[in-house]
């Protein structure tokens, strides 16, 4: 707890870096996610905004936290899951939107557990795109599955491989 066991020119750069950088990236991902649900430019930056200009958002993501990169997966998981569902893609759009949709969600369950409810989604995209065949949705269903148990799962893996180095 008090930091006298850190290595000898320990840096907690790296440990900023990611938080702060997906802090900055979640900014343009809230802006798209609104534009693709409301087709409002003005809303999306409205919305954008908000978050930007969160004094809490901006002190938690310099300070190695876990939201800013909780909030980056779960809205890239958002912006994938509502473009399905509003425009009516081809097999390959499809199926890039569901591996992202399925990455970003088992990412953001890997960052903190209460994200769960983010898995959801997955057969949410059984009845909501009205747009896709019921062949196509069951195409992205399974994709986003594979994909979201592959992720989650390797995630894991990495953590217990460098776990046993030690």
């Amino acid at each position: 707890g008090t930091g006298d066991r850190l290595p000898p020119n320990f840096s907690f750069a790296g440990y900023r870096l990611f938080p702060t950088l997906l802090a900055w990236l979640t900014t343009p991902l809230i802006l798209l996610t609104i534009v693709t649900l409301t087709e409002s430019f003005a809303m999306g930056l409205m919305a954008s905004a908000l978050y930007t200009f969160d004094n809490a958002i901006i002190v938690h993501s310099r300070a190695a936290m876990l939201e800013s990169t909780q909030l980056f997966f779960t809205v890239l998981a958002l912006l994938a899951f509502f473009t399905m569902v509003r425009h009516k893609s081809g097999t390959v759009a499809l199926a890039a939107l569901s591996t992202i949709c399925g990455t970003a969600i088992a990412a953001t369950i890997a960052t903190k557990a209460n994200s769960l409810l983010l898995v959801l989604l997955i057969p949410l995209l059984l009845v909501v795109p009205r747009k896709l065949s019921v062949k196509l949705r069951c195409f992205a269903v399974v994709i986003a599955i594979l994909t979201s148990l592959v992720v989650y799962f390797g995630i894991w893996r990495v953590h217990f491989l460098l776990g046993e180095r030690r």
